[in-house]
């Protein structure tokens, strides 16, 4: 059985450092240049575009970044519509120093422990916003290396609070689109980097592998962005998760746990630098009324699907030719 099980690995990062500005509306990613950046050097970045990037601390103490899901189905927010963040499996199950435990399979509806801090910018660190975690509403090791957590308030709360949900992208992008990384380092605030999208790999991380991940070469993400986002930078959709990486990387290791490598036919190839990240699109077809009704089900098929064939599904048409 093909599974999806990555060790967190260190990403040595230089990086754009956020810094909350305190009024206007306009995007960061209209005005981000290609390369690293510091964005408070550059005035029409507003920093409330990613309030809902967080750092998360389960109960087994590693740290991870996760990002809050716009799964509204109107403008206006219902009161009881759940507020759920995704971020990677591994994130859930690896202690403080990279130890992974996990029973495997999929589990759903379990309860957990801990929290997710919003607001992490370089001028608001002593602001941040904690929310509780309240269940992990779906996650698994076979195959697609994701989690969803529903957390203790409803999304209501949290934009009222100014937690800015992250809109999924309606199919995953394709290669060469100008993206952005975003990760939250150990012991420091929200940052990003800017590069374009490669062509989607499969990759060994013995005795596992894991398909159709799509990689970039963004510099600077470190410890901490495991679980991070990445946005197109033309609309700051969501469009994948980060899931794995050669960075800081051996290649005297390579194809295993902690050097994933790319493979080739028969044949496997080290990638220096390299990020593989999981496309979330396939997510928007879980969401009934702003709940996950038919999360089991799709994901099951979707898990399938990138597990133990190389011919899409015809439930998933769109996701399918994306990822060709």
């Amino acid at each position: 059985m093909l599974n999806n099980w990555i060790h967190p690995i260190g990403l040595a990062l230089c990086c754009i450092t956020l810094t909350a500005l305190a009024n206007g509306h306009r995007q960061p990613i209209e005005t981000i240049p290609t390369g690293a950046i510091k964005l408070s050097e550059h005035p029409d970045n507003r920093s409330r575009t990613w309030t809902g990037i967080g750092r998360l601390r389960g109960d087994k103490g590693s740290f991870c970044t996760a990002t809050l899901i716009d799964n509204r189905d109107k403008t206006d927010t219902p009161e009881t519509t759940p507020a759920y963040i995704i971020t990677s499996h591994r994130c859930l199950n690896s202690l403080t120093y990279g130890d992974y435990e996990y029973p495997g399979g999929i589990q759903e509806n379990q309860p957990i422990k801990g929290s997710i801090y919003f607001n992490n910018f370089e001028n608001t660190l002593g602001h941040l916003k904690e929310y509780g975690l309240k269940q992990v509403t779906w996650q698994s090791n076979e195959g697609l290396n994701i989690a969803i957590i529903e957390l203790d308030r409803p999304l209501a709360k949290l934009i009222a609070d100014g937690v800015h949900p992250l809109k999924i992208a309606s199919r995953t992008p394709p290669t060469g689109t100008e993206i952005l990384t975003l990760g939250i380092p150990e012991f420091s605030n929200l940052h990003a980097t800017h590069c374009t999208q490669l062509p989607s790999v499969d990759i060994a991380t013995h005795p596992w592998v894991s398909t159709r991940l799509l990689k970039n070469k963004c510099t600077g993400l470190t410890a901490g962005a495991y679980g991070g986002p990445v946005v197109s930078r033309a609309n700051n959709e969501l469009i994948s998760v980060l899931v794995a990486s050669t960075h800081g990387a051996s290649f005297n290791n390579r194809c295993l746990s902690d050097a994933p490598c790319e493979l080739m036919g028969s044949a496997s190839e080290w990638s220096p630098d390299s990020h593989y990240t999981r496309p979330v699109s396939f997510l928007n077809q879980c969401f009934k009324d702003g709940v996950f009704t038919t999360l089991r089900e799709t994901l099951k098929k979707t898990s399938r699907f990138w597990q133990n064939t190389r011919i899409p599904p015809a439930e998933f048409p769109h996701e399918a030719d994306d990822l060709r």
